[in-house]
């Protein structure tokens, strides 16, 4: 017990001198959110360039789908890994807790988005012979992906506007209209 008092006394000098500097929740989330949402952006470009490189030389179509369904299923899943990063990062009250709510309540419709986006790729054709041909469930594939990314990106714009942080922190500074 007498080897606590010194670190105790440590504790209680040094602490003073913290909350001088003292971080602010919204700036921490802010950061971390901002810098959050461009690595899953850029996960899912990846993923975007795998499925590109994998179906290109494919010369039938029906040889494609199983690809598309892989592609839905891998943006659906980094959807979830970044709504459960944010969730464990989110200030509980406060502005921030707020903020976190509105980020999360944007992602959520995000996740919807790309269930829609397994379910599509799962009504993909395996023959040639389907009267919807394959060309245009995959460009609704593609509108659907862009609306996974705009969720996200009005809740953090709509941030923005109200807090300062999700635009001077650096993290949200680099994050300029990330999907174009």
């Amino acid at each position: 017990m007498r080897r606590s008092a010194p670190v105790l006394a440590v504790l209680l000098v040094v602490a003073p001198g913290c909350d001088s500097e003292r971080v602010d929740p919204m700036d921490t989330f802010a950061s971390a959110a901002c810098a959050s949402l461009q690595t899953w952006i850029d996960a899912i470009e990846d993923e975007t360039v795998r499925l590109s490189r994998a179906v290109t030389p494919l010369p039938d179509a029906s040889d494609r789908v199983e690809h598309y369904r892989v592609f839905a299923t891998a943006v659906d899943l980094r959807t979830w890994d970044l709504q459960r990063q944010l969730r464990r990062l989110a200030p509980s009250h406060g502005d921030a807790g707020a903020a976190a709510d509105a980020l999360l309540t944007a992602l959520e419709r995000s996740r919807q988005q790309t269930q829609e986006l397994i379910d599509l790729a799962a009504s993909f054709p395996e023959t040639d012979d389907d009267p919807e041909p394959l060309v245009s469930r995959i460009s609704s594939l593609f509108i659907r992906l862009e609306k996974v990314f705009a969720f996200p990106n009005r809740a953090r714009d709509d941030l923005a506007e109200r807090h300062d942080a999700f635009i001077d922190v650096p993290a949200c500074r680099d994050y300029v209209d990330p999907v174009s």
